[in-house]
């Protein structure tokens, strides 16, 4: 019997399953909103919003390439350093954005 579902499989993995989830947090007790904004999002300061779990502790997984990535939160529309960040980079408005490398 013949079979008519052909299995192909590529040797370049697709662009979905090259992705990392990334956690990130942020601790703030008196925080109303959190947003996570960087080169991945093009930098909206409201498209990756960060969820309120328990009182002052926020988070949200983004899905990132390999590689560096700058990003910077926005809370209450204020932008506000990762005080977690390890890594830091100069950016043009005479500041630092946080760092992370994606492995």
């Amino acid at each position: 019997m013949p079979n008519n579902h052909r299995n192909h499989r590529t040797t370049k993995p697709s662009a979905a399953k090259s992705l990392r989830e990334v956690e990130f947090r942020f601790e703030s007790p008196t925080a109303k909103s959190v947003h996570l904004a960087g080169d991945f999002n093009e930098w909206a300061t409201n498209s990756l919003p960060l969820r309120k779990e328990s009182p002052g502790q926020w988070r949200t997984r983004v899905p990132l390439p390999p590689g560096p990535h700058q990003y910077r939160l926005v809370v209450d529309g204020l932008w506000v350093d990762d005080p977690t960040a390890c890594r830091h980079a100069d950016n043009p408005f005479g500041s630092c954005n946080c760092e992370i490398l994606v492995q």
